[in-house]
């Protein structure tokens, strides 16, 4: 199993969910390009095509096969986009409320302003500090208690090592409608040969439309399923639920 993670997390945003799967996978969880303690390569824009290319690399790097994809956010989409170019390697997918809308990148009232001016400065970025990144973040779960601040505190002090942070996000947030763009492109490729699910929180901050866009692009036998009490950020507000819908499949 491979665990892709959300937009301004890493790694240790699958601390909850890991624990749930372990008997039943080898699991391996990266870093998404120009988070955590991966580089911060400047060179060229993040737009959706890096991250499904970088993971696409890794997963032949590491020569996977049989893999269950399971991601949150970008990436849910990045795994959906996996499953339409790399089916051979590919077993299953569950997408987890994937970020494939033209909507800003980073939602609730404050994240849409910040990933609207982000997109002309990286001085939002900079001016990171766990209360006001918490306060963002809260909008994403049902369960403002499932936000810890010692996760926050993480997602603070790893990135901050690296003053090249900033600019990533500034990248991200100019690239946001590439997201939308690969999912137009890639989605109807996923071969009836990949069970394929997606999985949205009934609090999700995605936009209204994103649902029935994504069963008009998506092909037929991709399943839909709901998390009750649950926000966009699954994985840390119903880490249990989330897992139980892998472990039935």
């Amino acid at each position: 199993m491979l665990l892709l993670h959300t937009l301004r997390t890493q790694i240790e945003y699958t601390e909850r969910i890991t624990p749930l799967l372990a008997d039943h996978y080898r699991i391996i969880v990266p870093d998404l390009p120009g988070f955590g303690r991966s580089s911060k390569e400047l060179n060229h824009p993040y737009n959706a095509a890096l991250f499904v290319e970088t993971i696409g690399a890794l997963i032949k790097k590491l020569d996977l096969n049989e893999v269950t994809l399971v991601g949150e956010s970008i990436g849910g989409t990045i795994a959906l986009c996996l499953a339409a170019q790399m089916p051979g390697r590919i077993s299953q997918v569950f997408a987890f409320n994937p970020h494939d809308s033209m909507g800003s990148l980073i939602g609730g009232p404050i994240g849409s302003v910040v990933s609207y001016v982000g997109k002309f400065t990286e001085e939002p970025f900079k001016r990171d500090f766990p209360p006001l990144l918490k306060f963002i973040m809260q909008a994403g779960f049902a369960n403002k208690k499932s936000l810890s601040n010692e996760f926050v505190e993480k997602l603070i002090t790893v990135p901050s090592q690296d003053g090249r942070f900033p600019l990533v996000m500034k990248s991200l947030m100019k690239e946001a409608p590439s997201w939308s763009q690969i999912a137009d492109k890639e989605y109807p490729k996923i071969p009836n040969s990949i069970p394929t699910q997606v999985i949205y929180g009934d609090k999700d901050w995605s936009p209204d439309y994103a649902l029935e866009q994504n069963k008009r692009r998506l092909p037929k036998h991709v399943r839909f399923d709901t998390l009750q009490k649950t926000g966009h950020f699954s994985f840390l507000d119903n880490p249990s639920a989330s897992a139980s819908i892998i472990k039935a499949a």
